[in-house]
């Protein structure tokens, strides 16, 4: 925090923001201590455009700098409130379940994935076996004995739905 505070005095900025996975304690994934924005990796899209917004806004508004600096003081004092506080550790930790999720969702559609696979590849073999001892046939040849570890049927309670 230290440091990111003198970087901001020695490049004028208006708003100093550290990323870290590390928090003090009883802190969570964003809060505002002397000044400076400390926020989780997780929090960073969301904050920067926050803050980029702003900015431009003050940018926009053809203000003093006097008038600006007072501004962005309002500003800051309002991203460390706990209303602020609250909804930016909200969507931190949304964030955060939102990764957690999209892993679980990618693991669980490479398993699908890969069992399509292994069915796609069983019935182009068993198409391959199959056309072979057709055509040997009709050569008039013996077709091979087909042998296979594991052959799928499907159930023999098959229901029907008539039409009605």
């Amino acid at each position: 925090v230290k440091q990111t505070k003198t970087a901001v005095g020695q490049r004028k900025a208006t708003f100093g923001v550290l990323v870290t996975a590390a928090f003090k304690k009883d802190t969570e994934g964003f809060y505002v201590e002397d000044g400076i924005i400390v926020v989780h990796p997780f929090g960073v899209p969301y904050i920067a455009q926050i803050l980029r917004n702003n900015i431009i806004e003050l940018t926009l508004a053809s203000q003093t700098k006097k008038e600006i600096d007072i501004k962005a003081k309002e500003l800051i004092n309002y991203i460390a409130g706990d209303e602020f506080k609250s909804m930016a550790n909200d969507t931190i930790y949304r964030a955060k379940l939102l990764g957690e999720i999209l892993a679980k969702e990618m693991k669980s559609h490479m398993s699908l994935w890969h069992d399509r696979f292994e069915h796609y590849k069983n019935i182009h073999s068993n198409v391959n076996i199959l056309e072979g001892n057709t055509k040997a046939i009709l050569k008039g040849e013996k077709p091979q004995k087909i042998q296979k570890d594991e052959l799928l049927r499907l159930p023999f309670s098959v229901e029907v739905v008539k039409k009605q």
